[in-house]
């Protein structure tokens, strides 16, 4: 057997770790869960031996929990930067269309965050501080534009509450999107925009107009 490359070794050093993380994400993607996904496969992929994986990751938990990781963080840094506005009703319809979009424009790795649920308790890796509940940054995001609209809304409702209300509406536009391909559905912007008035978050002086 040949001795690899220099080329061949630094790719590993460098990017083979990304590279397998990427091939992990594609492949939950195409197949819709972690439930067909094996370290061979992984590898494969990538174009290396199952041997290799091993020098980067412990195992197969290991590589989908730092995979969803992954992707929530990726969702997390869209959200964040469509709600970086000081206008807080400009703030939640910005990320909310930025949710849509993202679940759009990445249906795979929408669904892989939401449907699978993977258990990281018992893998003491330093790494689960920062898996799946990743998701928490989103809503955190949320819960504060939907406090700084109730605060100028003088309105006494429980932010968090409410922000639970939004993200039912969001998350189900999206969810239902990706599986009503047979239906006229309406545009994301033409549903996103009844979700302030119907939950009583529109800008003060907003008119009024029937659903």
């Amino acid at each position: 057997m040949n001795p690899p490359s220099a080329t061949s070794t630094r790719r590993n050093a460098s990017t083979l770790r990304a590279e397998l993380l990427e091939a992990t994400v594609q492949l939950m993607a195409r197949h819709g869960s972690a439930d067909q996904l094996t370290l061979r496969g992984i590898a494969r992929e990538v174009g290396v031996s199952p041997t290799a994986v091993y020098r980067h990751f412990e195992g197969h938990e290991e590589m989908v929990v730092e995979a969803v990781t992954q992707c929530w963080n990726e969702f997390d840094a869209v959200m964040a930067e469509a709600a970086a506005t000081e206008d807080p009703f400009d703030a939640m319809h910005a990320a909310g269309l930025a949710y849509l979009t993202f679940a759009e424009e990445n249906p795979g790795r929408y669904q892989i965050m939401f449907s699978n649920h993977i258990s990281v308790e018992d893998t003491g890796d330093d790494c689960v501080d920062d898996g799946p509940a990743a998701d928490e940054g989103p809503f955190d995001i949320l819960v504060s534009i939907v406090q700084r609209i109730l605060t100028e809304l003088d309105d006494p409702r429980d932010a968090r509450f409410v922000s639970f209300q939004v993200f039912s509406w969001v998350h189900g536009m999206a969810s239902l999107a990706q599986n009503m391909e047979k239906l006229d559905w309406p545009g994301a912007v033409e549903l996103l925009a009844r979700v302030g008035p119907s939950l009583g978050l529109d800008r003060p002086d907003t008119p009024t107009s029937d659903p």
